[in-house]
């Protein structure tokens, strides 16, 4: 059997005969159980399929449709179970034989004829053209927007390939452009892979022709002008022509005047797949390690960096797409106590090795390590390197390993962007912090978990986790005022959770001395900024934010705090264009979620801001206007009445 849901919903025996379920809402449950790899709580389903049902009916209901489907999948020998418990159900299928999953599998593989069979694969958007009833609509749409974006992210991802196998898998890249524009013509990554594939077979005019396209269209449909990234393809000379062979310069639309390098994430060669988390401690460090020389080289931000991990890459493209002239790779092994890290330097204009070497030690070295390979990169980069600098820089910021590995520990699970990342990342945190009482990161990482953990409605006792911010802080000030990501989040924290709104501004005001392009940092003072009613400053510092990371991982993040600054600004047209940016990257954020919702209400757009406002809901079932302050600290009483009162507009109840 094979059931598609990309583009419609269709599903075949495995002869290719085509099966019908009985009714439309059994249909779209079976979509529902394909889009639930782990399985779904019955108690869902029934509340988004039976809303107007009573509990008895709505399971009653339920169980009927599980036997429907599980009758026309039982006759199938390549077989589709249909299995759970009392509490949950699943759908047990091979990838081939359900398109969502294999279009899954085949990106996860990530080699060129994977993506363009992926590309072939993705016929649509997730039950496109089928009318779907409240509250099913609301039910599929982050799924839809999930999948849209990952179909966005591929596009972009093919048309960036090089050689023969850009060659491989360019009709696919052009058919996914196309299918991804007739539905929305305003989707510029699609706009711009195509106008990728013409420059690299030289037609400049169609390139243009497709950028005109695509400035008139995201004026049309948004009312904004096309991404600089996208400029920059038809507008900068020195790019008119492009070969296989031949690399894109560094755009000039943002000059360096110090040598520039990314970190990309090192492999991890130690025989457990879980000691990943200890590989990508070591690369963080090593990131630190090289900002440190501020006044020598300009290092990219860890987030953009790391959304290289796992892939195959090409050097000369992550110079292009991180616009730097360097990069360093390598590989780390870990056996039992002893280490081995190995890097090399790369000239990612060239693709020549300038530097290559092997540190070896014990696990307790690891700093000694770390500032001995920061040092000879940097030797590396500045042959006039002075030796004050060299001795500034080079530190041991704890004498406890076991406090160390702690915080590598807590970093892994704190991106996992989950509710029980964030509370295993908690835990670590303060198991470092136990080992080494003056180490600062630690410090910092816990206040991160504490603010993600009350801004998603994922923490705990307010009474017992605000007092706790604050003594964190309090420590932060007295042992890391060297520390500018612990410094940072001391700062944000003051002003997010406890309302301290300038002395956050001045903690992260030092973070941002110590590292003045640290783009993470850069976004929390841009959100701080925007609390206390300075959104114009906070729009310059986004704008520095997403030059020095251009493919943050955390990007989504960036257009929210971009939405929210301009919606204290008073400008809702452009709120809603960068809170609908920020959805298409994450389409479960709550606080851009927030902002659509206030601005198309207040824009007179009761149907966008109705929907929003219901997936808001979903995500965010405590939030009334009147616990608003909760969620958004913005200091100034006009600018909370003003969001609140797009909300309440947009259908949120006062109490």
């Amino acid at each position: 059997m094979h059931i598609r849901i990309l583009g419609g919903m269709e599903i075949r025996s495995s002869t290719g005969e085509p099966l019908r379920l009985q009714t439309r809402k059994t249909s779209l449950l079976l979509a529902a159980l394909v889009l639930a790899a782990k399985g779904v709580a019955r108690q869902s389903l029934c509340d988004a399929f039976w809303a107007n049902s009573g509990e008895a009916q709505a399971r009653s209901s339920l169980r009927q449709a599980l036997t429907a489907i599980r009758r026309v999948t039982s006759t199938e020998e390549a077989g589709l179970l249909v299995e759970g418990d009392s509490e949950t159900v699943k759908l047990v299928a091979r990838p081939q034989d359900v398109d969502v999953r294999l279009f899954d599998q085949l990106i996860d593989k990530g080699e060129p004829l994977d993506l363009a069979k992926a590309a072939n694969a993705y016929q649509g958007d997730i039950l496109a053209g089928i009318a779907l009833p409240e509250p099913l609509d609301q039910w599929f749409a982050p799924h839809q927007r999930s999948y849209r974006r990952k179909a966005l992210l591929l596009v972009e991802r093919l048309s960036l390939l090089t050689g023969s196998d850009l060659e491989a898998a360019e009709v696919g890249c052009q058919a996914l452009a196309e299918r991804l524009l007739s539905s929305d013509p305003a989707a510029e990554e699609a706009h711009r892979a195509l106008i990728r594939l013409h420059r690299h077979h030289g037609r400049m005019n169609a390139a243009l022709r497709q950028f005109q396209l695509c400035k008139e269209a995201l004026q049309r449909e948004l009312g904004v002008q096309p991404e600089a990234e996208t400029s920059d393809l038809v507008t900068n000379q020195r790019e008119a022509v492009r070969s296989a062979d031949s690399a894109l310069p560094i755009p000039a639309s943002s000059p360096r005047e110090l040598p520039s390098i990314a970190v990309l994430p090192f492999q991890n060669l130690t025989a457990e797949p879980d000691q990943d988390y200890f590989a990508d401690g070591v690369v963080d460090d090593i990131i630190n390690g090289l900002s440190r020389y501020r006044n020598l080289l300009y290092v990219i931000a860890r987030n953009s960096s790391f959304t290289y991990k796992g892939r195959a890459v090409d050097v000369k493209q992550v110079g292009r797409e991180l616009n730097v002239r360097y990069v360093l790779e390598g590989s780390v092994r870990r056996s039992g106590n002893r280490l081995r890290i190995g890097g090399q330097l790369i000239d990612a204009t060239t693709a020549r090795q300038i530097w290559s070497d092997r540190f070896e030690g014990e696990v307790a070295d690891i700093f000694a390590l770390q500032d001995r390979i920061a040092e000879s990169v940097v030797g590396a980069l500045v042959p006039q390197v002075r030796e004050a600098e060299m001795n500034r820089a080079r530190r041991t910021p704890t004498e406890s390993i076991d406090a160390h590995l702690a915080y590598m520990r807590a970093m892994g699970f704190f991106y996992t962007w989950s509710r029980d990342g964030l509370d295993k990342a908690l835990e670590l945190s303060y198991r470092a912090i136990k080992l080494d009482p003056n180490y600062a990161p630690p410090y910092g990482l816990a206040l991160g978990c504490f603010f993600m953990r009350r801004a998603t409605g994922w923490g705990g006792d307010p009474a017992h986790e605000l007092p706790e911010a604050r003594r964190l802080c309090e420590r932060v000030y007295e042992i890391g005022r060297d520390n500018f990501f612990a410094l940072g989040a001391a700062g944000f924290a003051l002003a997010g959770l406890l309302g301290e709104h300038d002395r956050g501004a001045a903690l992260i005001d030092e973070s941002l001395v110590l590292n003045p392009n640290a783009s993470a940092t850069l976004m929390q003072s841009s959100f701080v900024r925007t609390w206390m009613g300075q959104p114009e400053l906070a729009i310059q510092q986004l704008h520095r934010a997403m030059r020095n990371s251009p493919v943050d991982v955390l990007m989504f993040t960036m257009h929210t705090s971009m939405a929210l600054a301009h919606f204290v600004a008073e400008r809702d047209d452009e709120a809603y264009a960068w809170a609908e940016r920020a959805l298409q990257r994450n389409p479960i954020a709550g606080p851009a979620i927030r902002v659509a919702a206030a601005s198309a209400a207040l824009l007179g757009r009761p149907l966008d801001a109705t929907k929003y406002l219901s997936l808001l809901r979903q995500l965010d079932p405590g939030l009334r206007a009147s616990n608003l302050a909760d969620r958004v600290p913005l200091r100034r009483p006009q600018d909370l009445e003003r969001l609140a009162n797009g909300l309440r507009k947009a259908g949120l109840p006062e109490q």
